[in-house]
């Protein structure tokens, strides 16, 4: 079972790192949803 839990977080550090990269490109950046903007004030 080891290697389909060590597998399973390869894959969650990749969707992960993924996501990140997402929420700094140009098209979501001012998005409300993003958890960056709250930080910031308008």
């Amino acid at each position: 079972m080891a290697p389909f839990f060590a597998a399973g977080l390869v894959i969650l550090y990749g969707v992960n790192s993924f996501a990140n990269v997402m929420m700094s490109t140009a098209e979501f950046k001012n998005d409300p949803r993003n958890p960056n903007l709250k930080n910031q004030k308008h």
